[in-house]
């Protein structure tokens, strides 16, 4: 096998291979030089904080060819998804899905961070979560990058699942629990229109209402572009009929 490498710029380099026309790749002497393959084990180190497309350079360890100067192997760094943590820089970010209850009386649960370390998490007391909330533990994130003494944050969003329709047993004893709003509107709940669940399949995308056609006798002052009426316009038309006056 022959490899012709070409450097392009410093740090950039070019190769083509080509099978050898003397020795057809097994490795015969050439030039009385001899080509072959052999496998060589590198470690690889991985810095702590690095960020994803980092690279490390070994200077040498790249392809090799008589007359030209051995490359160099670059090994660079993808990081794999994972299930709890997301990573921005050096913060993580994980999400957690609390109850209404939990909301409201306050949040404990417990993680297993990236290092195998168990941490117990704790709402401060009062702390009332709200969709969407986040919160944070300072320097629990990724150590920083050529810095591993300092560490970025740990985020928490949150998410409040709220009782389902039937799961609240007894709302008139909530009432008497939660703080009441100010300025509540005076409203007769029982000559009130009731809201109901929403149904997709009821939407009504047109003006025309749910893009269905009205009847023959339907007009109205609005105008309708041409595109409104296509599945109209291809239909047959039939031949008009006019009735002669007598």
């Amino acid at each position: 096998m022959i490899e012709k490498v070409v450097q392009l710029a410093p740090g950039f380099i070019s190769s083509q291979r080509s099978v050898c026309p003397d020795c057809q790749g097994e490795g015969e002497k050439h030039d009385n030089l001899k080509i072959s393959r052999e496998k060589k084990t590198i470690d690889v180190p991985i810095e702590q904080g690095a960020p994803n497309d980092h690279y490390v350079r070994f200077s040498g360890d790249g392809n090799e060819v008589p007359g030209v100067h051995p490359g160099d192997l670059i090994v660079v760094y993808k990081t794999e998804k994972h299930a709890l943590f997301e990573r921005k820089g050096a913060d993580l970010i994980i999400k957690k899905k609390v109850s209404l209850y939990e909301a409201l009386t306050g949040v404990a649960f417990q993680i297993k961070h990236l290092d195998g370390k168990k941490i117990d998490i704790s709402t401060m007391k009062g702390e009332v979560i709200t969709p969407g909330m986040r919160l944070q533990l300072q320097g629990l994130g990724m150590p920083f990058h050529k810095d591993a003494m300092s560490h970025g944050n740990l985020y928490v969003d949150f998410d409040v699942e709220f009782p389902k329709r039937g799961e609240i047993k007894n709302p008139e004893e909530l009432k008497k629990i939660l703080p009441v709003p100010k300025n509540l509107p005076n409203i007769d709940t029982k000559k009130a229109e009731i809201l109901t669940e929403f149904d997709p399949s009821g939407a009504n995308p047109k003006a025309e209402g749910g893009g269905a056609r009205k009847g023959k006798g339907y007009t109205s002052g609005h105008h309708h572009d041409d595109d409104d009426y296509e599945d109209e316009d291809d239909m047959p038309r039939g031949q008009r009929v006019q009735c002669n006056q007598q």
